[in-house]
């Protein structure tokens, strides 16, 4: 996994939530099968953004460790 395609998908996730979540807002009646499927459905997105962005964290943690352990090999010559 790529940090930095990560962030491209979260940007992409972000948008389509904020899509969904305008047209939730939006919505007549705050009940009934097509009120339910989107915010069903936004919910999914969600889980999978929140899922994505954990993962991307872990790996910048990652890669930032890399770097203070770089640092620190080079800092010993």
């Amino acid at each position: 996994a790529d940090i930095t395609a990560n962030q491209i998908q979260l940007a992409e996730l972000e948008n389509i939530l904020k899509e969904l979540q305008t047209e939730i807002r939006r919505a007549g009646p705050k009940q009934g099968p097509a009120y339910n499927e989107k915010v069903d459905q936004y919910n999914e997105l969600f889980s999978q953004y929140n899922q994505l962005f954990e993962q991307n964290q872990d790996l910048i943690n990652e890669y930032n460790n890399q770097v203070v352990l770089f640092n620190e090999c080079v800092a010993s010559f």
